[in-house]
């Protein structure tokens, strides 16, 4: 009897160990990550000689925005290689989020009817004014980043469509102050 709980108690103490290790092996990682991930930000800052307003993280991704400057910063973390991005605001016409969907359909009776959609990808779509040159997509949810509260991603998708299209509105007004 004395022997079982004995390899009992042993079990569950290797269990709890391998536990904490994995634990802190992950946490380590994680913060290796974070580090890297505010090193690449703060090296952009730096070179572009920006004061940031307004900065935040959304999954594997982020948006930070100089209003004096008016330079809105896009990293994606997300890609094998970040991405960086540097947007010159005087150059956008507006912004808006975008929701990609995947339909799925099921055969009922020999149709296929539409069961459900499921999102794919949210993402700031950002217009600029030179008709020529496409949108560019800042994405902030892909479908590969893990079931989460996607109405709360997307507000604060829409929270940067504010932000920008805000600051977009302050550069219309100011040049057409200045005419």
């Amino acid at each position: 009897m004395a022997s079982t709980l004995f390899t009992a108690a042993l079990v569950i103490g290797v269990i709890i160990l391998f536990i904490a290790i994995f634990s802190r092996l992950h946490r380590q990682r994680q913060n290796k990550k974070l580090a890297k991930q505010q090193t690449v930000f703060e090296s952009i800052v730096s070179k572009y000689n920006l004061q940031i307003s307004e900065k935040e993280e959304i999954n594997a991704y982020m948006f930070a925005i100089d209003k004096s400057a008016n330079k809105l910063i896009y990293l994606n973390f997300a890609s094998p290689q970040e991405e960086t991005t540097l947007i010159d605001l005087h150059r956008v016409k507006s912004v808006k989020v975008n929701t990609e969907e995947d339909s799925v359909f099921q055969m009922k009776r020999g149709k296929s009817v539409l069961v459900d959609k499921h999102v794919t990808k949210l993402q700031v779509e950002v217009n600029f004014k030179n008709a020529n040159q496409p949108p560019q997509l800042l994405v902030f949810y892909q479908y590969e980043d893990g079931m989460q509260n996607l109405a709360g991603t997307k507000r604060r998708g829409e929270h940067w469509q504010n932000v920008i299209n805000s600051c977009i509105k302050q550069l219309s007004d100011s040049a057409t102050h200045k005419v």
